[in-house]
């Protein structure tokens, strides 16, 4: 990781979202396995017939993953990748969820978006915390993030937001080829995790 990174959080911090999500991560990767790695100057997706997560190069604390999934790996086109993320963005506030469901949007417009809101857009709903929908960052309607995901839990409506329960992974320019993965709900998940500014020391 690069000093302009390592340099963005104190150590202290960085610290203890590891000792708190650390465990889980190693977990996640362990079951996923090795499998067919896709990366960008963004992120890294990692796919296997175990499973499947997605994790930013720059930020490994910025990472979602799934095991004892089926993952399913297409080649959409920029037009298709724009049609599918306007898709996702136009129904966030109608997808049916369920008791404890959650749905989420991550997006990166750059490798830098992580650390500059201009290039990143993020929403969150989790109806387990009773907390109204959570949104930051900007939402680019006609462009194409270089690297997005899309997670749906305790979700009732298979018509809206792409898909009923389970996740969506997306890279842009992997050589000369881009990379949607997308599986069901089921087996061992971590998703959403806490931003590092949130985590809090008890």
């Amino acid at each position: 990781m690069s000093d302009q990174y390592t340099d963005s959080y104190p150590d202290w911090l960085e610290e203890a979202y590891y000792e708190r999500f650390g465990a889980s991560i190693a977990q996640i990767k362990e079951a996923v396995g090795e499998g067919i790695s896709h990366e960008n100057r963004a992120a890294e997706v990692m796919v296997s017939p175990n499973g499947a997560w997605f994790e930013c190069i720059e930020l490994p604390l910025e990472f979602a993953g799934a095991a004892g999934v089926d993952p399913k790996v297409t080649y959409p086109t920029h037009a298709e990748a724009i049609a599918l993320i306007n898709n996702l963005y136009s129904t966030r506030n109608e997808v049916a969820l369920g008791p404890g469901g959650r749905v989420s949007l991550f997006a990166l417009y750059s490798p830098q978006g992580v650390f500059d809101s201009g290039d990143v857009y993020s929403f969150r709903l989790d109806t387990a915390k009773h907390e109204p929908m959570r949104e930051w960052g900007k939402f680019r309607p006609t462009a194409e993030p270089i690297a997005f995901r899309y997670s749906v839990a305790g979700g009732r409506d298979e018509e809206v937001g792409a898909l009923n329960d389970g996740f969506l992974f997306y890279l842009s320019g992997v050589g000369d080829m881009n990379v949607l993965v997308v599986a069901d709900a089921g087996g061992e998940q971590i998703f959403d995790l806490s931003p590092p500014e949130q985590v809090s020391i008890q």
